[in-house]
C-alpha cells in the first residue's frame, strides 16, 4: 500500500499506470530469469555438497509462486505465505526478498485498477441518475439513495489508500450537482406551486405604524395540506443524500416554506420603497417578530409532522423555520452594515452602528421571550466580526467617557439630591446618580452577549476605568479640600480660601464627596449580587489555580469597593477634625468667659454666650442628618458629642474655679446644648461627663456642713484622702459613673 500511496495520490497519477505496470512486467521477466540462474555467487545463499541440489530446488520453488501469482491462481497475501516458507527453507536470501517486494507492487497496482474500475462504474450510476429525472420524487430518491449508498461504500472500502480521497470527493460533487441542478429544481416546483395555492402568511406592518394587514387565504384542505407535507419531506429527504449540502442551514424545505415572508420582506426593505431605510432597522426586526407572532404557531402545527422518519427529526421545527426567515433578514442588515461603515461622518456612522446593535439586541431578546428561541443575530453579524465589534466597542468607549466628563463638570453635579431616595438612607449626589445609570445603561447593552470575552472587554474597558475615574475625581477633592484646612490651621490661608470651606460650606463639600462615595460603594455591592458579573467573575477564574473559597470569596468590585471604603474614613475623619474646629471656634465667647468661680446668682436660663454658638451647631447637625442615614448620621453625632465633652472638660472645667452658681450653670449649659442639639445622652462620656459636674454643682454650704468643717476642710481632705474615702462621697451624691482618680481634680475646682 506504501508504493500505491506514494505513487497514487491523485487522479492525474491514474496517467502513470500503464507505464508502471509494464516496468514491473519487465521486472517481473528479468526476476524469472534470474531465479532460473541462480548460482553459488549469491552471497547469502549457504552451500554444502548438495549445493546444486539447493539451487535446482530453490529456483524450482521460486518459478511455481511467480506462475501462480501471474495466472491468478494465488494472490499477493497467498505468495507471500509462500515466500515465508521459502525463507525458513533457504535463509532470508536477496532473490526471495526482490520477489516478495516485487509482487507486492503488482499486488497494488492490480488494487489501484480495481478501484478505478468501480469509481468508473460509480461515475455512470451518477450520471444515469438523470434518465429518472421525469420520474415520481419516490423513485428519484430510491435511485439517488442507491447510488449514494454506492458511494459511501466504496469510500469506506477503500479509505486506506489515498487517491480515494479525490476519487470520493469527485463522486460527492458529482452527486450534489445532480441533485442540486435537476432533482431539487423539480422537487421545489411543485412545492412552490402547493404552498402558492394554500399560502396563509401574514402582511408584515407597513412603515407608517398601521396593524398587520392580515392575508385572507382559503383553507387548505386535508389532502392539500397532506401534498404539501409529503412534498416537503420529500425535499428533506433530498437534502440528506446530497453529500454536501445535507448538513447545511436552512434546510431546503424550510427555505420553500419561508418563501411568503422572504418575498414580501425583499419587497419592503430591499427596494425603492419608503421602508427601505438604514437608520429604521426596527421596522424590518418589528416585521420579523410580527410575521413569527402570526405564523409561527400555526405553521408549526401544520407542518412540523414532516421531519419525522428523516435524520432531522430531532431538530425542532420553529428554529429550522425561523432560520430560514432569517435569510433575508441577515442580508438586509449586513448591507446596512456594509452602508454603515464607508459613511465618512463619524458621529453619523457611530450612531447608526450603536443603533442598530440596540435593534438587534431588543430582537433576540423579543424572539427568546416570545418563541423560546436564541438566535442571537447580535453575535453571529457583530461580534463574529473584530471590525464592528472593536468599532462598537470604541464608539461606547468615546461615548461613556465623554458623558463621564460631562457629569464630571456639570455645574451642579455635586449637589445631594435629598428627593431621590428614602429619608432614611444616605442621599447620593446628582453625579454619583448618573454614574450609576450610565454604568447600568451600559451593562444592558451587552448583558444577553452569550460570550463572556466580548462582555469582558466592556467591563474591564469601560466600567471599571468610569468607576476608577470616579474615584480619582473624588479622592482629588478631598485632597484640595484637606490642603485648603490645612492652611487655615497653620494660619496661611487667605479669605476667599477660607470662605469656601468655613462652616456649612465646608460641611456641605465634605458630605457631597462621602454621598458621592457611599451610593456608589452600595451600587458596588448590588452589582456583586447581579448575575451578569458573577458569571464572567467565575468565567475568568475557571482554573485549578485557586480554590473554590478564594473564588467564592471574591469579586470583580472588591478592590475598588475596598478603595472607596478607604477614602469614605478619610472623609468622616476630616469631617470629625472640621467639626472640632468649629466647636472651638463656635465656642470662643463662651471659652473666654473667667468668671465662674465669682458668679452671683443662677436662674435657669442658658449662658447668652451659647446662643449663637447653639444655633450654628444645630444647622450643622441638621443637614448631617438630612444628607446621611439614620446609622451614619449616629456615627457622625457620636464623635460630636465627644468632642462637645471635650471642650467642657479640656476648655472650662479644667482651667476654672466655681462656686455654687457657675458650677450649677455649667451643668445647666451642657445639658440645654446636649437637649436644644438632640445629642446622645446614652453615650458613657456624657453619663461620665455630667456626674462630674453633679459633684461639682452638689458640694454646696449644706454639703460641707453635714461632712466637713469647710471648705477648707475638704481641701485637707482631698489631699490625704484615699480613693475609699473618694467613693464614700460618690455614694453620698448618689453617683456611679466619675472615675474615682477624676473626683479629686473636680473637687478641687469648687470654691
Amino acid at each position: 500500500m506504501e508504493f500505491l500511496n506514494s505513487n497514487f495520490k491523485s487522479l492525474a497519477d491514474l496517467k502513470k499506470i500503464d507505464s508502471i505496470i509494464n516496468d514491473l512486467n519487465v521486472q517481473r521477466d528479468e526476476l524469472a530469469k534470474r531465479t532460473s540462474n541462480v548460482s553459488g555467487d549469491d552471497d547469502e545463499l549457504i552451500f554444502d555438497n548438495n549445493s546444486q541440489q539447493v539451487i535446482i530446488d530453490l529456483v524450482s520453488d521460486l518459478n511455481e509462486i511467480i506462475n501462480n501469482f501471474v495466472n491468478s491462481k494465488v494472490d499477493f497475501d497467498g505468495s507471500n505465505i509462500e515466500l515465508n516458507k521459502l525463507v525458513t527453507k533457504y535463509g532470508n536470501v536477496n532473490i526471495i526478498k526482490d520477489l516478495r517486494f516485487k509482487l507486492d507492487q503488482v499486488q497494488q497496482l492490480i488494487s489501484a485498477e480495481k478501484i478505478i474500475k468501480d469509481y468508473n462504474l460509480l461515475l455512470n450510476n451518477v450520471n444515469n441518475l438523470l434518465v429518472v429525472v421525469d420520474q415520481s420524487e419516490e423513485t428519484i430518491l430510491q435511485e439517488t439513495s442507491d447510488v449514494f449508498e454506492k458511494v459511501q461504500n466504496f469510500k469506506k472500502l477503500y479509505q486506506s489508500y489515498m487517491l480515494v480521497d479525490q476519487l470520493g470527493a469527485y463522486l460527492d460533487r458529482a452527486i450534489s450537482e445532480v441533485i442540486v441542478n435537476t432533482f431539487k429544481q423539480k422537487f421545489e416546483i411543485v412545492l412552490e406551486r402547493l404552498i402558492q395555492d394554500t399560502e396563509s402568511g401574514e402582511e408584515g406592518e407597513e412603515e407608517d405604524g398601521k396593524e398587520i394587514q392580515k392575508e385572507q387565504n382559503e383553507k387548505q384542505s386535508i389532502e392539500q395540506q397532506n401534498l404539501i407535507i409529503k412534498s416537503l419531506r420529500n425535499l428533506l429527504i433530498l437534502q440528506s443524500i446530497d453529500p454536501l449540502n445535507s448538513q447545511k442551514k436552512p434546510l431546503w424545505a424550510f427555505s420553500l416554506l419561508s418563501q411568503p415572508f422572504q418575498i414580501r420582506f425583499v419587497f419592503h426593505y430591499e427596494t425603492k420603497n419608503e421602508t427601505n431605510r438604514i437608520d429604521k432597522p426596527e421596522w424590518f426586526l418589528k416585521y420579523l417578530n410580527t410575521w413569527l407572532t402570526n405564523n409561527l404557531d400555526d405553521l408549526n402545527k401544520k407542518y412540523s409532522i414532516f421531519l419525522k422518519s428523516t435524520i432531522y427529526e430531532k431538530e425542532y421545527f420553529k428554529t429550522n423555520y425561523l432560520l430560514a426567515l432569517l435569510e433575508p433578514v441577515k442580508s438586509r442588515i449586513i448591507k446596512i452594515l456594509n452602508v454603515v461603515s464607508n459613511i465618512e461622518d463619524k458621529e453619523q456612522s457611530s450612531f447608526l452602528l450603536t443603533h442598530l446593535i440596540d435593534q438587534l439586541q431588543k430582537s433576540d431578546e423579543e424572539i427568546l421571550r416570545n418563541h423560546k428561541i436564541a438566535i442571537d443575530l447580535t453575535n453571529d453579524l457583530i461580534l463574529s466580526n473584530d471590525m464592528y465589534f472593536n468599532k462598537w466597542l470604541n464608539i461606547e468607549k468615546t461615548f461613556n467617557f465623554k458623558r463621564f466628563n460631562e457629569i464630571i463638570y456639570q455645574e451642579d453635579s455635586f449637589e445631594i439630591d435629598f428627593e431621590s431616595v428614602e429619608s432614611s438612607l444616605t442621599k447620593p449626589t446628582k453625579s454619583s446618580i448618573y454614574i450609576k445609570n450610565l454604568f447600568e445603561n451600559l451593562t444592558l447593552k451587552y448583558k444577553s452577549i452569550a460570550n463572556y470575552k466580548f462582555k469582558l472587554k466592556f467591563l474591564s474597558e469601560i466600567q471599571l476605568n468610569l468607576l476608577s475615574k470616579y474615584y480619582d475625581k473624588l479622592d482629588d477633592s478631598l485632597s484640595a479640600f484637606q490642603s485648603i484646612f490645612k492652611k487655615i490651621s497653620l494660619l496661611k490661608s487667605n479669605h476667599e480660601e477660607e470662605y469656601k470651606i468655613t462652616g456649612l460650606n465646608g460641611i456641605d463639600k465634605l458630605l457631597r464627596i462621602y454621598c458621592s462615595l457611599r451610593y456608589i460603594i452600595e451600587a458596588m455591592e448590588n452589582w456583586d449580587e447581579d448575575l451578569v458579573f458573577i458569571e464572567l467573575w467565575l468565567f475568568i477564574n475557571d482554573n485549578d489555580e485557586k480554590t473554590k473559597e478564594e473564588v467564592l470569596s471574591g469579586t470583580f468590585f472588591q478592590p475598588l469597593v475596598e478603595a472607596y471604603e478607604k477614602l469614605s474614613l478619610r472623609v468622616v475623619n476630616i469631617l470629625n477634625e472640621f467639626l472640632n474646629r468649629e466647636i472651638n471656634s463656635s465656642f470662643k465667647s463662651y471659652f473666654k468667659l473667667n468668671n465662674w468661680g465669682e458668679s452671683n446668682s443662677f436662674n435657669d436660663s442658658l449662658s447668652p454666650e451659647l446662643s449663637s454658638s447653639i444655633s450654628k451647631m444645630s444647622r450643622y447637625l441638621d443637614y448631617i442628618n438630612r444628607s446621611l442615614s439614620e446609622v451614619e448620621s449616629l456615627t457622625i453625632k457620636n464623635n460630636f458629642c465627644e468632642r462637645i465633652i471635650k471642650f467642657f472638660k479640656d476648655s472650662i472645667l479644667n482651667l476654672n474655679q466655681f462656686n455654687e452658681n457657675g458650677s450649677k450653670q455649667l451643668l445647666f449649659d451642657f445639658e440645654n446644648i446636649f437637649q436644644t442639639l438632640g445629642l446622645i445622652v446614652d453615650l458613657k462620656q456624657y453619663r461620665v461627663f455630667k456626674e462630674s459636674l453633679i459633684v461639682l454643682s452638689s458640694v454646696d454650704d449644706e454639703f460641707i456642713m453635714n461632712n466637713f468643717k469647710n471648705y477648707q476642710d475638704l481641701r485637707e481632705f482631698l489631699k490625704r484622702s484615699s480613693n475609699a474615702d473618694l467613693a464614700k462621697i460618690l455614694k453620698i451624691l448618689n453617683l456611679n459613673y466619675v472615675p474615682l482618680d477624676d473626683m479629686r481634680n473636680i473637687l478641687y475646682r469648687r470654691k
